[in-house]
């Protein structure tokens, strides 16, 4: 059985910017932000990677220029 538990994801966006005739906006955030481990259980693998994923914490950016 599966105990309950909370996965905290963030992301700061900024958009409009004007810059050289058109728009850049960007991103930035982390995906399981805390770095919480998924939960370990009997099975081939050892843990429970339908509803967690097994990588841990992702920092991602993202920069989007549009005309």
């Amino acid at each position: 059985m599966l105990r309950a538990s909370t996965i905290a994801n963030a992301a700061y966006n900024h958009r409009q910017l004007e810059t050289i005739g058109g728009e850049l906006s960007f991103t930035v955030g982390a995906r399981n932000l805390f770095d919480r481990l998924p939960q370990k259980v009997l099975m081939l693998g050892g843990n429970e990677s339908i509803m967690y994923d097994p990588t841990g914490r992702m920092v991602y950016a993202r920069i989007t220029y549009e005309r």
